[in-house]
């Protein structure tokens, strides 16, 4: 029996406490110091043991994400950033950028290699990740026996002549839950008819992802992104130890056997495993990424509206998606993390799916 099970097994646990904020809440903070200095964090814990970090600066995306002070999400080696210290997203500078964590938002402009259309530059995945959110809210209430965490707000992508587009983001998760759920709304509100693209760039490392690490999902196809991925011909299932040569790979997943599409990746040694999961119909592209260099090893799980071909070829080949004026597009997307048995049967889920 863990903590939380013994402190609801008791019957008068609510009466006992003074402040569930002992338990489970959210802590509003700033960022003291390094390339994160001045940036506000909100740390989210749930009293399972599972706790993250969304940066209301970085277009609420999430930071860290751990479990029992295990990291499931990627950190990469630039750490934390905030804006100031990131500059323009100009030519190259994604690289010094990236936030990695447990996600990051591609979008709304962009999703894919940088271009320049027109006249107007698209950075690398967008602009989202750099742009601050507005209206941003913490909420904690109960509601009936659950007590809720909420965090919500929205990001803007507008400039003078061309578009406004606005995603309204709300984080959602419960006391005793391993899991977020993020729910979008994509707001038309210009005058016309509009263009965008759309990608969760979901990103876990080690220890979760290690040789002893396996990954599964429920489609039933899957083909390379892009030549280079073709030539390494990995298996996307599996996992290297980190090599100092690694090229990085991508495939794109088709054909989910269920209107749920399911992905997960399961440590048995290390008793842990995380999914991504999402509506077929909200969010039709699931793309996997593997980098497992030196200091670069991580696996994306990233189910998107888009996959990462860049907007000009999205625009070329009719695979970008207008939203007309006053319209309002969805997107759902969980993401949990499971113990032991929680993992057995996520995975045996998929197996029966795919069957």
């Amino acid at each position: 029996m863990n903590g939380l099970e013994y402190i609801r097994s008791t019957g008068y646990w609510k009466n006992a406490l003074s402040s569930i904020e002992g338990i489970a809440g959210a802590r509003e903070c700033v960022f003291s110091e390094g390339s994160a200095r001045g940036m506000r964090a909100i740390e989210v814990y749930t009293g399972s043991g599972f706790e993250f970090t969304v940066l209301p600066e970085r277009g609420l995306d999430i930071a860290d994400a751990k479990l029992f002070g295990i990291p499931i999400a990627y950190i990469p080696k630039m750490g934390v950033q905030a804006n100031a210290a990131c500059g323009a997203p100009g030519s190259g500078e994604f690289l010094r950028n990236f936030l990695g964590g447990l996600v990051t938002t591609c979008g709304l402009d962009n999703v894919g290699s940088e271009c320049t259309i027109d006249g107007m530059f698209y950075p690398m995945h967008g602009r989202h990740t750099y742009t601050p959110a507005h209206h941003v809210t913490v909420e904690r209430f109960w509601d009936k026996d659950d007590y809720r965490i909420v965090v919500s707000g929205s990001v803007r992508l507008a400039a003078l002549f061309r578009e406004n587009l606005v995603l309204r983001r709300r984080i959602e998760t419960a006391l005793g839950q391993s899991k977020l759920v993020i729910e979008d709304t994509i707001v038309n509100e210009s005058g016309q008819a509009q263009q965008y693209m759309l990608m969760y760039h979901c990103n876990f490392g080690f220890p979760l992802v290690s040789p002893d690490s396996r990954m599964i999902t429920n489609h039933k196809r899957a083909e390379f992104l892009d030549e280079q991925s073709r030539q390494l011909n990995i298996d996307r299932h599996r996992f290297a130890t980190p090599q100092s040569d690694y090229k990085q790979s991508a495939f794109t997943l088709h054909d989910p056997a269920g209107q749920v599409v399911k992905s997960v990746v399961a440590n048995p040694k290390l008793g842990l495993g995380a999914y991504v999961q999402c509506d077929a119909n909200q969010l039709g592209s699931f793309t996997q990424w593997v980098q497992l260099g030196h200091q670069d090893y991580v696996l994306g799980l990233e189910p998107g509206k888009s996959t990462p071909i860049g907007r000009k070829k999205a625009i070329e080949t009719e695979a970008i998606i207008s939203i007309e004026s006053g319209a309002q597009h969805q997107a759902r997307v969980e993401i949990g993390v499971l113990q032991d048995r929680e993992m057995l049967e996520y995975e045996r889920l998929i197996t029966e799916e795919q069957k």
